[in-house]
């Protein structure tokens, strides 16, 4: 537990610069899936920016391991019609994936 722990406190030390580091990967990865999306709505906006995308994404949860990985849970802000947005990565700055569940 303790070096759950450890992730946790490396993320939340620095939470302003995780939180921009993780919204800004999540963007560049789902942004063009994001406009997929739009074109089967009957959305307000006509096209969704990544400044609209980071915007949208409303924190949810977080899951720390011992290995320094997480996982961070956002609500969609209804671009996925509800899913939820799962960015995984690492204390050493690294992501893995960006994706919708749910």
């Amino acid at each position: 537990m303790k070096s759950s722990l450890q992730t946790a406190h490396v993320l939340f030390k620095n939470e302003l610069e995780w939180n921009a580091k993780i919204r800004d990967y999540a963007s560049s990865e789902m942004l063009e899936l994001a406009n997929e999306w739009l074109k089967d709505d009957d959305a307000k906006v006509d096209k969704i920016t990544k400044d609209i995308f980071i915007r949208l994404m409303e924190f949810e949860s977080m899951s720390v391991h011992q290995d320094g990985s997480f996982e961070m849970y956002f609500s969609d802000g209804d671009m996925f019609w509800g899913h939820c947005i799962i960015v995984e990565g690492n204390v050493n700055g690294e992501f893995d994936s960006a994706y919708i569940a749910g």
